[in-house]
C-alpha cells in the first residue's frame, strides 16, 4: 500500500505544498530547483534532477558493513547507458562526501554491467532484467522505464505533471539487504510493499 500525505493535506489541496517541503526537507531543494535556470532545455532539466536524486538518495539508504572494503571506502555510483547524466553527477558530487566516504562515478557501458563494488547502479532508459542486475546485492538498483520495480530494481523514476518523481519496492530493497529511510518513502510518489 502506497504511502500518502495525511488525507486532510489532500482534501485542503495542499498536496503540492506538502510534496514542495517534504523534498525541501528531504533534498535541501525542490527538485525542480536544481533544473531552474533560463535556456536550459526540458531533458537537460530532467537528467540534472535525477542526477541530483541519485546524489541524495546516498543520505537515505543503510548498507551492509560488507559492502564497504573500509570504513574510508567511496561510495560508488555506477551509470549505465547515460553519460552526461553521470558527467552531472561528477559535477554535483565533487568535493562532496557522504559521511566520511567520498564518492567515485562509473560510466558503464554493456549490456552486462559490473556492480562488483558498486553501491548504487543507475540503468538508463529501458534498462531490462539482466541476470546481472538482478543478482546484485547490496546495491541500489534506480531505473527510469515502466516496469521497472516489476524487474527487480529498488527504486524507479517517473514522471508526474512534468515532475521528476519516485516509486520505490521495499521487497527488492529488502531482498538487496538495504535499508530505506522513512523519511525517503515519505516523498516517494508511490511505495510498493514487500511482499
Amino acid at each position: 500500500m502506497p504511502i500518502r500525505p495525511h488525507p486532510d493535506v489532500r482534501r485542503r489541496g495542499l498536496a503540492p505544498l506538502w510534496l514542495l517541503l517534504a523534498c525541501w526537507v528531504l533534498f535541501g531543494a525542490a527538485p525542480r530547483d536544481v533544473a531552474a535556470q533560463p535556456g536550459i532545455d526540458a531533458a537537460t532539466a530532467e537528467r540534472r534532477v535525477k542526477a541530483a536524486f541519485l546524489y541524495r538518495f546516498v543520505d537515505y539508504v543503510e548498507w551492509p558493513e560488507a559492502a564497504f572494503a573500509s570504513a574510508a571506502a567511496p561510495v560508488v555510483i555506477a551509470v549505465v547507458g547515460d553519460d552526461r547524466l553521470a558527467d552531472e553527477l561528477l559535477r554535483i558530487v565533487a568535493g562532496r562526501t557522504a559521511g566520511a566516504r567520498p564518492f567515485t562515478i562509473r560510466k558503464l557501458g554493456g549490456d552486462v554491467p559490473a556492480t562488483v563494488g558498486v553501491h548504487v547502479l543507475f540503468m538508463a532508459g529501458e534498462g531490462g532484467r539482466h541476470p546481472t542486475v538482478a543478482a546484485a546485492a547490496p546495491v541500489l538498483v534506480v531505473g527510469e522505464a515502466d516496469g521497472a520495480l516489476e524487474r527487480g530494481y529498488t527504486i524507479n523514476f517517473v514522471l508526474v505533471d512534468e515532475h521528476v518523481r519516485f516509486d520505490v519496492s521495499l521487497g527488492d530493497a529488502d531482498r538487496r539487504s538495504l535499508k530505506l529511510s522513512s523519511r525517503l518513502l515519505a516523498v516517494a510518489h508511490d511505495v510498493v510493499p514487500a511482499p
